[in-house]
């Protein structure tokens, strides 16, 4: 669990590369709807004026719907005309303009596991690097927020989760544990997901707090994490047999232990990095399009294969891509190259 903030955030390039293709993919089945949520209107937000919203709800509606776009386009730096927050869309329609047979001009639907407690040491900076990548691909990326009592989205292409304090942590378990079917649901059917830190823990068996209490997890990942004193602090770089070298930097006091066969996302490079407890040498957890990690920076920038394979499995379960675009841009290996010289 997160306690400390970092200073080290990356965003993506703003420059548009050149595109390319990459191999074949297979589609996957089409995901069940969500659930339906137990309130439409989020945590925190106090109900209207009943007088207010009945002689105005045109106008009400659309002031919300300004607020959240405005907020998007703070965070990313994106037009709000090609980032999309829009519960009443429908999940299956193309993006205005686009042909019917192109591989490109389609929407993509990014899930955010609650952004606003679980989104430390930058982790939402994954989310635009997701954003931008569509983008350039020539999809349109719709983001759509999961907060606590909030409503779940029609439709999951993509599924982001960060790290946060041992507040946040708190404030998203059981929200967390009733939104269970639907998550499991989507790990089933393919999803790619991407679970950092905090919310890796809780996708995970079971977790044993440093102050006493144990958390059961979603079981999504056969992983069981128990809470320390010493904290797990530093950059790292880690050797993935699918993503090759993965750069990151972690922050943890949870250790975490991986069920008997479960496949880690890597090995830590020798003095390069602690991993999921500094004993054993893994690093995050992998299961179906899942993968869990502890690392941050956020990683998504600085690990593009990792960043790519998430779109890709997205576009195959949704469009049966069998030629997915893949971005070649030099920023990124520039990123990387001094990532890895930076000391533990």
């Amino acid at each position: 669990m997160e306690k400390k903030p970092a200073a080290e955030t990356e965003s993506a390039a703003e420059t548009k590369p050149a595109v390319k293709t990459s191999p074949e993919r297979k589609p996957a089945a089409e995901a069940k709807p969500a659930p339906a949520a137990k309130s439409d209107r989020p945590a925190g937000k106090p109900e209207p004026d009943e007088t207010t919203e009945t002689a105005a709800p045109e106008a009400a509606a659309e002031a919300e719907g300004a607020e959240e776009r405005m907020e998007v386009v703070a965070l990313t730096g994106v037009a709000a005309a090609t980032v999309v927050i829009d519960e009443d869309a429908d999940p299956d329609a193309d993006a205005e303009g686009a042909d019917a047979g192109d591989d490109v001009g389609r929407p993509i639907d990014i899930v955010q596991l609650y952004p606003r407690d679980m989104n430390i040491y930058g982790d939402w900076g994954n989310t635009l690097t997701i954003v931008r990548r569509l983008q350039w691909m020539g999809f349109v990326p719709r983001v759509h927020d999961v907060e606590v009592g909030g409503p779940a989205p029609r439709r999951a292409d993509i599924v982001l989760g960060g790290g946060g304090q041992d507040s946040g942590q708190a404030k998203v378990y059981r929200d967390l544990l009733e939104r269970r079917a639907w998550l499991q649901a989507l790990v089933e059917i393919g999803t790619p997901m991407l679970l950092v830190c905090g919310m890796y823990q809780l996708f995970g068996r079971s977790f044993d707090t440093i102050g006493g209490q144990q958390l059961t997890g979603i079981g999504v990942l056969d992983v069981h994490t128990r809470g320390e004193s010493d904290r797990l602090v530093g950059n790292v770089i880690v050797d993935s047999d699918q993503f090759g070298e993965l750069i990151g930097f972690e922050n943890h006091s949870g250790q975490s232990f991986l069920g008997e066969g479960v496949q880690p996302l890597g090995m830590v490079r020798r003095g390069h990095g602690a991993g999921n407890n500094g004993q054993d040498g893994t690093e995050g957890a992998r299961v179906a399009n899942v993968v869990g990690t502890y690392l941050h920076g956020p990683v998504l920038p600085k690990n593009p294969r990792l960043a790519d394979y998430l779109i890709g499995a997205a576009l195959a379960n949704r469009y049966g891509l069998m030629r997915v675009p893949e971005v070649d841009e030099p920023y990124t290996e520039q990123t990387r190259a001094v990532a890895v010289t930076r000391p533990r």
